[in-house]
């Protein structure tokens, strides 16, 4: 809660306590034994703190300082704001047979605000990958994991307002995410991959990552209301789903981005179709939405540049479908081919109607001059 960990670790057990962390939101003074936490702490009826001391020991002295603020003063819509959180997630890679390690994983709607990261016996080359709403592609893919601690090449002792570390950009690190927060609506999911690029640590390691977030008390956020497998004669006829100009239909088995130690990471088999003129289908959304997400499965091999234009009840929206990703390897072997992304329907062209007309009409391509999709996920905006 105050920034401290890794007291298990035999890396930073014995150094820890001989330390002093300093933030801008949280941190602790080894010489004056003081802790602090400056993250706002919204409450709507009431609140109580409680200290439950796991030591060992007594302490004879606890004195505490509590900043209070009432409505009056500083209001939190309680339908736009959230509770404070911190949450602290152990992983470990005893016998080598792991691929990641799990920093954060929730759901519901929110924000990540900051992180503290601890290890031992981690190989800091190993990448952050953060899921976000049930994407199956990483929304954040780094090349290491000192780069998400605004670090490089290992890291140094640092300690920056917003950034830094007690031993290096992997150990006893820190980030604050001000302005530059992981917003989620419906899930979020934080690894770190287990890297083979140095063979140091061939018994495996663990990491001990404390998360500190806003979360919704609310159970509304981003609902999935409807889903369309193309190339799924039920389905198509379901969704009265059309297509013109089709280039291509068939069968693909591919994977999504792989890890280091699982490079078949979300294999899986699908049908699509390719085209070069457009398709359209109808979906459900829920009346109350305040706007709607589309979720495209694409095969991004040999054509990473996809851009089309999208229709709602006829109407053209102004921004077009864009997505620009890899096409070819990146060394890691042969290129992961699914790639998931995301489209935002503004609520005018959606509120307090159930279902929707989507039409997807091609652009643009510059390496096979067609477009392809797979799988549509359909989700609505609700409470917001």
């Amino acid at each position: 809660f105050f920034g401290a960990g890794g007291k298990d670790f035999p890396e930073t057990s014995d150094k820890i306590f001989n330390q002093s962390l300093t933030s801008l939101m949280f941190g602790f003074r080894n010489i004056e034994q003081s802790f602090y936490n400056y993250f706002p702490m919204p409450f709507w009826k009431s609140a109580k703190i409680f200290f439950e001391n796991n030591s060992g020991a007594d302490i004879s002295q606890l004195d505490l300082e509590l900043i209070f603020k009432p409505e009056s003063v500083l209001a939190y819509p309680y339908q736009k704001s959230g509770y404070f959180l911190a949450k602290r997630t152990i992983d470990s890679d005893p016998d080598t047979l792991g691929f990641r390690g799990v920093a954060f994983s929730e759901t519901g709607k929110g924000h990540i605000v900051g992180i503290t990261f601890y290890t031992d016996r981690y190989d800091m080359d190993g990448d952050e990958f953060t899921y976000i709403d049930d994407s199956r592609t990483p929304q954040i893919h780094g090349s290491g994991t000192e780069d998400d601690h605004n670090q490089g090449w290992a890291g140094r002792a640092y300690q920056k307002p917003l950034w830094g570390g007690l031993f290096n950009g992997y150990s006893g690190a820190y980030r604050i995410y001000l302005n530059d927060s992981y917003v989620f609506n419906k899930s979020i999911l934080k690894c770190y991959e287990y890297s083979l690029t140095k063979p140091k640590f061939v018994n495996g390691g663990h990491t001990e990552v404390t998360t500190f977030y806003y979360k919704s008390g609310t159970d509304q956020g981003l609902m999935l209301t409807d889903e369309l497998d193309v190339g799924n004669h039920y389905d198509e006829k379901l969704h009265q789903y059309s297509i013109e100009g089709m280039t291509w239909k068939g069968i693909l088995k591919d994977e999504y981005d792989g890890y280091e130690r699982n490079l078949q990471f979300g294999a899986c088999t699908d049908d699509g179709k390719a085209f070069n003129g457009q398709s359209g289908f109808r979906v459900k959304i829920d009346p109350a939405n305040q706007g709607v997400k589309l979720r495209k499965r694409i095969n991004r091999n040999g054509n990473g540049v996809q851009k089309a234009t999208v229709f709602v009840d006829g109407v053209k929206l102004d921004r077009p479908w864009q997505i620009v990703t890899l096409s070819m390897s990146t060394g890691k072997g042969t290129l992961d081919g699914w790639f998931d992304s995301d489209y935002e329907i503004p609520a005018s062209f959606t509120e307090g109607k159930d279902s929707i007309l989507v039409e997807i009409k091609y652009e643009a391509s510059p390496q096979k001059s067609e477009i392809n999709e797979f799988y549509y996920w359909v989700y609505s905006y609700v409470g917001y």
